[in-house]
Order: C-alpha cells, then structure tokens, then sequence
C-alpha cells in the first residue's frame, strides 16, 4: 500500500515522479534483509547466509523459502523474522516526510484522504 500512497500523491502533484522514487530509495536503504535478522538472532551463520544468496541468484527464489529448502530455518522462523522486518519498515509517508517532500503536519490529513479515496 506504501507505493499506492506514493503514487496516489504523484497523481495529485503533490510530490513528483522523482521524489517517490528517492523516497522508496530511502525506504529500500532501511530495509533490514531477513539474513541479516537471522544472523542477529544466531539463527544463521554468515557461512549459511552466502549460500543462500548464492542460490537465490540462480534459483531467483525468496531468501526465507530458500532457507527452508536447505534445513536451516524452519517455516516458522522465517514467519518470525519476516514479521520483524515488516515491523522495521519505514513507511513512505515518513520516508517522504523525513526527506523534506511532504510536511509532517500534512501527512495524517494526506494518508486519511488517499484511504478515502480508495474506498470509492
């Protein structure tokens, strides 16, 4: 839905095409990657993490559904930490804000509208 917002705001040209995307940049950078959050929690080591990745290149499959075709996380786990980063996640809104694109102030009243206008 973050992206819906953000273009819902290009739409109206209350930001530009150009903002959005330095905003989902923004958000892209904050991102924490489900292999840093399992090597955090000792869940996986760095060893098993490059695997992964080294998979995933060929195989262009999810890092946490990799995961669990090797044995090294179990469903459940992956679940866990994908809640964690979806937790973590900087929304567009407060991507935009913090980068000075939208006020702050305004925001509540923009992401009320753009909520109203998707239920018509």
């Amino acid at each position: 839905m973050a992206t819906l917002f953000g273009q819902y705001l290009v739409e109206r040209s209350l930001i530009s095409g150009d903002q959005l995307d330095e905003a989902l940049e923004l958000q892209e950078r904050f991102r924490t990657r489900i292999g840093q959050l399992a090597l955090r929690r000792r869940l996986l080591s760095k060893t098993q993490i490059d695997e992964i990745l080294i998979w995933q290149k060929v195989l262009r499959q999810p890092f946490g559904q990799l995961a669990v075709k090797k044995g090294y996380l179990s469903q459940d786990q992956v679940e866990a930490l994908l809640q964690v980063q979806r937790q973590a996640h900087l929304p567009i809104g407060l991507a935009l804000v913090s980068l000075g694109h939208i006020d702050r102030y305004k925001l509540d009243a923009l992401l009320e509208d753009h909520q109203i206008a998707t239920l018509n």
